[in-house]
């Protein structure tokens, strides 16, 4: 069961930034501008305006919504919306985008000024002694239906009101806003649906069998220079800056499973354009959908077949983008590197990617003459990364470290790179006589520069300092270390499990530096304290443990699970210090709270759990899923919204504001972003060609975008502003969605 987001009303003061002007003012502001006005210029002084304002100041946080005309603005404006860096008029003739900035000198665009009472629209609430410059530009529909119905989809919760002047006949009240509008048979067989998605215009051209694209034209208004560029994008020259359109992702879905098509923008005369499509099937619907940037990232076949694949992703405040993972190609696209060629079967590959997704920063190899992989990574706030990993190679590069030979098969390394990623600051082994592991979101650095990691060992000797359990207890324990800054001592060590098999696969560090551990326990007898669950219920159970910075006290221990397999992947903390984890559950008891999805629908569900700062009370749990498998690996936080990704072979996982509409096939990575508070999808999309992907890290951004690494077998999969267009193997991909 789907729970359904609680009503909210939001009371709105003239036009989207909710400010109230004086009665005079008021007669101006709601009046569509017309284009020969752009060509004077006007001069509104803000000074003689004096406006008394009030503000909500919990508008910003809202969604981006379309609000309908129920007379409170000029007439040939239907809906409306704002972006944070223009407003967009909806008309039946074409859109509007309307632009204010201030302090920028003026040559065509228009300066607003008082004296002349014209049509100008005051967008934005001026600051005294500040001059705002307007630039409006017109994207007209040529050749049109010149009376299409345009109606709200996806209507909100939000309730818009308008109180304008003394006179109560002008009041509106109770509009209700909608996430997107729909122009109806814009075209023969065509419709436009216009929505919003961070606060940023997205449009789909929808063409029902029967429709042609060629018909579809479009044409630009007061605009100095239109170009598409090199990647594909229409770029719109402006006075006040410039607008662009993106390289357009086309696709079909058939028989369940989307199928790309090749497309692009075509210019068809001067300032009007339209699409290239190439051939399709004609029986199906195509869609024309929008992306930030989505590329493949990895080598072409070698000596063994080419095989790459993203496992960690990180992204700094500069928004950065940070991916390690494995390769097994000599041409795997590096720049500016520490090692230049690839010296054994894998290697680790460590790619810093620029805010765009367009290019690389630097890009290297790491490794030895065996196998090397790059499980997981980390950024401090000087730009040095740290990634850990699993390697076979007895001549792993080492520098500095705590452990400078193999002991096992197989090992951990942990190492440290410069700002260039052109040296290593440091480098070690880790491990025993026997075999360890780790995985994507089992790395946190504290304030310190300290390294904090967790996975599974089933060593007897793995290396142990100031431990919590000093011994291997059952065939494979969690262990959970903490490396000094410098990369040459162990500040503690321990093992961690019971009689069966446990391992750590998610690990935080909260700002005092103590340690939050996931993971899944197989054991009865896994240690607890003050738990929230004091028994395993099942085959396997999560598990979620702190421990206090130093690593000489278990703060709480517990389980979480039911009478099935539950298995707890990633973990993330809020500054409260409670808990979030997910993971897969295929217990059909598995314990809820307040769930969005109470039943568990296939062989396994995804599973998001939030647990208080004590770990004694589950504050939240549900479960997400559609008819067949699927399971998290991944958390992160943004706000109060938990995003996740991982796998899913299920058809109809649940959707909400796509960038892929429909299941790929074989399986499909998913992202999702959950808010938690009001229990509601934000988005949820499916990631995916025709074979197999999975989804294994996730970071989001300080401006709420989301990035997601991990591996693809598609040479379908969606593409966006490709670093890398083609497939060339089992490739590593990197998306980054807003």
């Amino acid at each position: 069961m789907i729970m359904k987001n609680k009503h909210l009303s939001i009371t709105v003061f003239v036009i989207l930034v909710i400010f109230i002007f004086s009665q005079e003012i008021l007669t101006q502001v709601y009046a569509l501008p017309k284009i020969e006005d752009l060509k004077s210029e006007k001069q509104i002084d803000v000074e003689d305006i004096k406006p008394k304002l009030r503000v909500d100041t919990d508008f910003e946080k809202t969604p981006l919504y379309f609000i309908p005309n129920k007379g409170q603005v000029s007439n040939e404006v239907c809906f409306y919306a704002m972006t944070s860096a223009y407003t967009l008029w909806a008309t039946k003739a074409g859109l509007v985008f309307d632009r204010i900035m201030k302090n920028v000198p003026a040559t065509g665009a228009q300066n607003l000024k008082t004296e002349k009472r014209d049509q100008s629209s005051m967008l934005i609430a001026p600051r005294l002694n500040q001059t705002f410059n307007r630039d409006v530009s017109r994207f007209q529909f040529l050749n049109a239906n010149k009376d299409p119905e345009i109606f709200p989809s996806e209507l909100s919760e939000y309730r818009v009101n308008y109180f304008v002047g003394k006179d109560k006949s002008r009041w509106r009240t109770g509009i209700v806003a909608a996430k997107a509008i729909v122009y109806k048979e814009l075209y023969n067989k065509i419709d436009l649906k216009i929505y919003g998605v961070e606060k940023q215009i997205e449009y789909d051209w929808i063409i029902y069998p029967g429709g042609e694209v060629s018909n579809i034209c479009f044409k630009y208004e007061n605009a100095e220079k239109i170009k598409i560029d090199d990647a594909g994008d229409l770029l719109v020259q402006t006075e006040l800056g410039e607008l662009k359109h993106a390289r357009p992702v086309c696709y079909q879905i058939i028989n369940g499973r989307r199928k790309y098509i090749g497309a692009g923008f075509k210019k068809i005369e001067k300032n009007s354009f339209g699409f290239t499509v190439e051939k399709y099937d004609q029986d199906y619907a195509l869609i024309i959908d929008p992306l930030i940037y989505s590329s493949y990232l990895g080598g072409s076949i070698t000596s063994h077949n080419a095989d790459d694949k993203a496992y960690g992703i990180v992204v700094d405040k500069k928004r950065f983008t940070y991916i390690t993972g494995e390769t097994s190609c000599s041409d795997f696209p590096t720049k500016n590197p520490y090692q230049k060629n690839k010296s054994g079967w894998f290697d680790v590959f460590v790619t810093k990617m620029k805010r765009n997704g367009g290019g690389l920063v630097y890009s290297t190899f790491i490794g030895g003459d065996s196998f090397d992989q790059g499980n997981t990574i980390a950024v401090d706030d000087e730009g040095c990364v740290y990634l850990a990993g699993y390697t076979k190679s007895s001549n792993f590069p080492v520098k500095n470290p705590f452990q400078n030979s193999i002991k096992g098969a197989g090992d951990l390394f942990m190492a440290k790179l410069n700002v260039k990623g052109n040296a290593l600051i440091y480098s070690t082994y880790l491990g025993g006589s026997d075999d360890e592991y780790i995985f994507g979101q089992s790395l946190a650095v504290d304030r310190k520069g300290n390294a904090c990691l967790t996975g599974y060992t089933r060593s007897r000797n793995f290396p142990t300092e100031k431990a919590l359990q000093g011994k291997l207890m059952g065939y494979e324990d969690a262990f959970i270390a903490k490396l000094g800054k410098k990369g040459n001592k162990l500040i503690f060590s321990t093992y961690l499990g019971g009689d069966h098999k446990d391992r750590g696969q998610g690990l935080v560090v909260d700002k005092k530096g103590n340690i939050y551990v996931s993971g899944v326990s197989q054991s009865q007898d896994f240690p607890l304290k003050n738990p929230l669950q004091d028994k395993n219920n099942g085959y396997a159970d999560f598990f979620i443990v702190k421990i206090k910075s130093s690593g000489k006290t278990l703060l709480y221990s517990t389980y979480l699970g039911g009478s099935c397999y539950d298995i707890g992947h990633g973990i993330a903390i809020d500054d409260q210090g409670s808990v979030y984890v997910t993971g897969k559950t295929s217990s059909s008891d598995f314990p809820l709270q307040n769930p969005f999805d109470d039943t568990v629908d296939g062989p396994g569900d995804v599973a998001v759990v939030k647990i208080n700062s004590k770990g004694d009370k589950l504050l939240y749990s549900t479960y997400m899923g559609g008819n067949d498998d699927e399971g998290g690996v991944a958390i992160v936080l943004h706000k109060n919204s938990v995003c996740v990704t991982g796998v899913t072979s299920s058809t109809d996982f649940p959707e909400k504001n796509p960038v892929q509409r429909g299941y790929g096939g074989n399986l499909d990575a998913f992202v999702f972003k959950l808010d938690l508070k009001k229990n509601i999808l934000d988005f949820s999309t499916y990631l995916g060609g025709s074979q197999r992907e999975w989804g294994f890290s996730l970071a989001v951004d300080n401006r709420g975008a989301v990035y997601a690494v991990g591996e693809t077998y598609s040479t379908d999969f969606p593409l966006k502003k490709a670093f890398q267009g083609d497939q060339k193997g089992i490739d590593g991909f990197v998306t980054k969605i807003k």
